[in-house]
């Protein structure tokens, strides 16, 4: 290219990465956008071969800003993991499985011990909450209220603060290859990915309904493979490379 058109071009570049920045907090994918593109488009300048002395540092002046604004635009920030707590404190061997948090308490599971911990994230102080014949084979752990709920092969089992585990749902034969459960609005939600179904329990005054589907019989997705989920009024589902979303039951 000629000397004129690698000015023009490079001031065409180092206008989208200024238009990036003013869009920032305005319009973050419309930014971060800008910036590939003038990414990209240095790179092309920088393997011409006709550069002058000037214009190799602009682009390299120019590529360090671009560099630098990207990550403020992706809104991502490199950070260096720290230890926080050693499981084996509270029992030798302890391994964590799956783990749910409310407010300032971390509940573990450990399918290996078949116990079930409680870490305070402010303290650090931990306790075991309950383990062995009240949990059985651990499938997952959600928290409701500061009360956890364990599900295994045989139901939910719910721990009241100080007290022994209460299986409070019985595992129900139209159960599949059930894969998680989560707890919301005081209702519990089951994952059943070999049933290609969400299953539901309303909580009641004396403790669940009975067994209904949540998903709408027409809809039924195909849930093989799904091994998490949660709710937020919106349903998401977390199967490989594709999180699925229902709303009121339909997708």
């Amino acid at each position: 290219k000629e000397t004129a058109e690698i000015t023009a071009v490079l001031g065409v570049t180092e206008h989208k990465f200024n238009e990036a920045m003013a869009l920032v907090d305005l319009n973050p994918v419309r930014a971060r956008q800008l910036l590939v593109e003038a990414h990209d488009e240095l790179e092309r300048l920088a393997a011409e071969k006709s550069l002058t002395d000037t214009q190799q540092n602009s682009i390299l002046s120019l590529g360090e800003k671009i560099q630098g604004s990207q990550t403020i635009a992706t809104r991502s920030y490199p950070v260096a993991p720290e230890f926080f707590f050693d499981l084996s404190v509270i029992k030798s061997g302890a391994s964590g499985y799956r783990f749910a948090l409310s407010a300032n308490q971390l509940v573990v599971l450990d399918r290996n011990s078949q116990s079930l911990y409680a870490i305070s994230l402010t303290a650090k102080s931990s306790s075991i909450i309950g383990g062995g014949s009240d949990i059985g084979e651990e499938l997952d752990v959600a928290v409701y209220g500061g009360v956890p709920y364990v599900l295994t092969h045989r139901g939910v089992v719910v721990f009241q603060p100080g007290k022994k585990g209460v299986q409070m749902i019985t595992a129900d034969e139209r159960w599949g290859d059930v894969q998680a459960l989560t707890v919301f609005d005081g209702n519990v939600y089951i994952l059943d990915s070999g049933e290609d179904h969400i299953w539901k329990y309303t909580a009641t005054g004396t403790g669940f309904s009975d067994i209904y589907q949540y998903l709408a019989p027409d809809t039924f997705p195909d849930l093989e493979g799904a091994q998490s989920f949660a709710i937020d009024g919106f349903l998401w589902v977390m199967k490989g490379d594709t999180m699925l979303q229902f709303q009121y039951g339909t997708p």
